[in-house]
């Protein structure tokens, strides 16, 4: 063999080494991914604990708590246990916004839950959006899932759905035709105020008046001063507590007997703590969790909700509201998305959200799509009534 085909002989022989060598380094590459999981999972929190969202807040910290627990106590998912990081926004929507960033940034979560109110939410979209992440929303207002709605996956019946169920039976099963609207000033109120005012030609109702007051004002009797110049057959208040409570009391104060019309933000007992007797006799749209024991027996969703109710109770010593199911059915979309996608990489995770389909919850049934990431219908509310202080579904 001359010195030339030795020289090829070797330059062949490195070559197939080499490529030998990165195949096998590929290899280990691959199988190094794979094998990666977490230690942890964990999801971060962002909830109105304190401030005046707190009474949504907590019943929400409540359902997450003891479904994580639940998850856990069975081993987790795939083995792997859950991790809640829970910020408390204080119903501030600075604060929300820095708390995103915190659990994004230091604590590297794999998804958002949260907030429990509409203004803290929209201030929690921008950060999302900036740094794509999961994000799976409790919140109402229409903006939450307007404009780019890539990684916001709401479960709470947004204002639309709740103003048309509330509108349908104000005109099939009244007789009211001049309608006030009183409204908090916040995201939530003026979103809902917005789409009553749109909508109620269609339901053939007039609205004679609109007057809104500040989150935290204590005393409404200017704006209902105004309203009842107006003359209107009923009032509809569009907020979260305190204002709603405050609004009944005021009513009652002024002599003003008109029936009042409330939105799904009040379907918790604090309201009717807060407005005592004036309570009595309001009408609101509200998800079934309220009511879980009067729904008719061929509700799918009857079971599932009683059975979810009876540990509720068991373990807090009160009855589960329309929040609890909100966070609940959040955190339960989250975790069987994991397991589908088989993956923490934001957009896999994303994708399994976005193809969630007949996943029956508390809220109802929820289905997402490329282009609906509300999930929740007008099908999944009923009407309600506060008689002696509890809650009477209508229909």
């Amino acid at each position: 063999m001359n010195k030339k085909h030795r020289f090829i002989l070797t330059i062949s022989i490195l070559i197939l080494v080499l490529l030998l060598s990165l195949t096998s380094c590929a290899k280990k590459e691959t199988n190094k991914t794979e094998e990666r999981k977490p230690e942890v999972y964990k999801i971060g929190v962002i909830l109105s604990l304190t401030g005046a969202g707190s009474p949504l807040g907590i019943p929400e910290r409540n359902a997450l708590e003891m479904l994580a627990d639940e998850i856990n106590g069975k081993g987790g998912i795939d083995g792997i246990k859950l991790e809640l990081i829970i910020e408390d926004d204080q119903t501030d929507p600075a604060k929300a916004s820095q708390a995103a960033r915190k659990l994004i940034e230091k604590d590297k979560v794999i998804a958002l839950i949260g907030s429990s109110v509409s203004p803290c939410s929209l201030a929690i979209k921008e950060i999302v959006a900036r740094y794509g992440i999961p994000w799976m929303c409790p919140s109402a207002a229409n903006a939450i899932t307007e404009g780019d709605i890539k990684w916001v996956f709401r479960t709470a019946p947004k204002d639309a759905v709740a103003v048309e169920a509330l509108l349908n039976y104000i005109s099939k099963n009244t007789k009211y035709k001049r309608l006030a609207i009183l409204h908090d000033s916040n995201a939530f109120g003026q979103s809902g105020a917005d789409e009553i005012k749109k909508r109620s030609v269609d339901f053939n109702v007039e609205i004679v008046s609109i007057e809104k007051y500040e989150t935290n004002a204590p005393d409404l009797s200017s704006q209902l001063t105004k309203i009842k110049q107006s003359n209107p057959d009923a009032i509809i208040v569009w907020g979260t507590n305190p204002g709603p409570a405050i609004a009944a009391k005021n009513m009652k104060q002024l002599g003003l007997n008109i029936q009042y019309f409330g939105s799904h933000g009040i379907a918790n007992k604090k309201f009717i703590e807060l407005a005592g007797d004036a309570a009595e006799g309001v009408i609101f749209p509200a998800g079934k969790i309220l009511v879980a024991d009067q729904l008719d027996d061929g509700d799918p969703v009857k079971e599932y909700m009683l059975e979810f109710a009876s540990k509720y109770e068991k373990r807090f010593k009160e009855k589960p509201v329309t929040f609890t199911a909100h966070t609940y059915d959040a955190l339960n979309i989250l975790v069987e998305s994991i397991k589908k996608a088989k993956s923490i990489e934001p957009e896999k995770l994303r994708e399994a959200i976005e193809s969630t389909k007949d996943y029956i919850g508390l809220d109802g049934t929820i289905d997402y799509s490329k282009e609906d990431h509300d999930g929740i219908g007008i099908d999944d509310l009923v009407i309600v009534k506060i008689e002696n202080g509890k809650w009477i579904k209508l229909q």
